[in-house]
């Protein structure tokens, strides 16, 4: 179940969304306008609508679902793409795939893969939308690393690179927007 609630606490809990499979569901995100949230269950990405009609006949809308696991949907700043992770190969990888935010669907089956050397987490996006945040492991530490990104007129992506290492716990959980703040978790003393 997916529910809502004022972040002032104020007016009641809402339920927006009731998820009957067996796996558990896991909130990613929510796209810019507010319209649609992403999430998985089971390693499979689902896009819900969170606007117009009774949240009890919501139904979300499978983005991937394929023969392996898809997860960690995070939407770009300008809503019309997805990156998300995937163990389509020996290790986890990350792609971006074109979104509709007009119908809250995949554009196509056009995705594309960067980096090519394993991801752990996908952290966020630059707020302009040009760069992706993520992370990765090495040995017991965690590498934060960035990729700068082009969508006009053809999607492109630059090498990654390396921004800074933290201890795996800890590594950068969220950025601000402008991308000059990472908040960081660091294990106790």
């Amino acid at each position: 179940m997916i529910t809502r609630k004022a972040a002032d606490g104020t007016g009641a809990e809402e339920t927006i969304f009731r998820y009957t499979a067996g796996a558990p569901v896991n909130i990613n995100d929510i796209t810019p306008d507010g319209k649609f949230l992403t999430f998985e269950s089971g390693g499979v990405i689902l896009i819900l609508p969170l606007t117009g009609g009774d949240p009890s006949t919501r139904q979300a809308i499978e983005f991937s679902r394929e023969d392996y696991f898809t997860f960690g949907g995070r939407f770009s700043p300008d809503g019309r793409s997805l990156a998300c992770l995937s163990t389509e190969t020996d290790r986890t990888e990350l792609y971006v795939r074109p979104f509709d935010p007009s119908t809250g669907k995949p554009v196509g089956e056009t995705r594309w893969q960067l980096p090519k050397d394993g991801v752990s987490t996908i952290v966020g996006w630059r707020e302009d939308g040009k760069e992706l945040y993520y992370r990765k492991g090495d040995m017991n530490d965690a590498l934060t690393m960035s990729v700068d990104l082009t969508t006009a007129p053809g999607f492109q992506s630059g090498m990654p690179k390396f921004l800074f290492r933290g201890p795996n716990a800890g590594a950068a959980r969220n950025i601000s927007r402008d991308a000059q703040r990472f908040i960081v978790v660091m294990p106790g003393r």
